[in-house]
């Protein structure tokens, strides 16, 4: 799966955690390459950084 997020970007995606899936915003900081794929850190408005999979990631509208 290619990497269509730029820097900055408004992003919306989603965390799981613990078994909840939370809906969150925020804006993309830079891509990770793993060793399974690349990945996006998003930053959200209270200044946490989230390594979501690319499947979980969309651009605002």
């Amino acid at each position: 799966m290619a990497n269509q997020f730029k820097r900055g970007e408004a992003v919306r995606f989603k965390t799981t955690g613990a078994g909840v899936t939370t809906a969150r915003r925020g804006t993309v900081v830079r891509t990770v390459p793993t060793v399974r794929g690349v990945r996006v850190e998003v930053k959200d408005k209270d200044g946490y950084v989230y390594r979501p999979h690319l499947s979980m990631v969309k651009l605002s509208a």
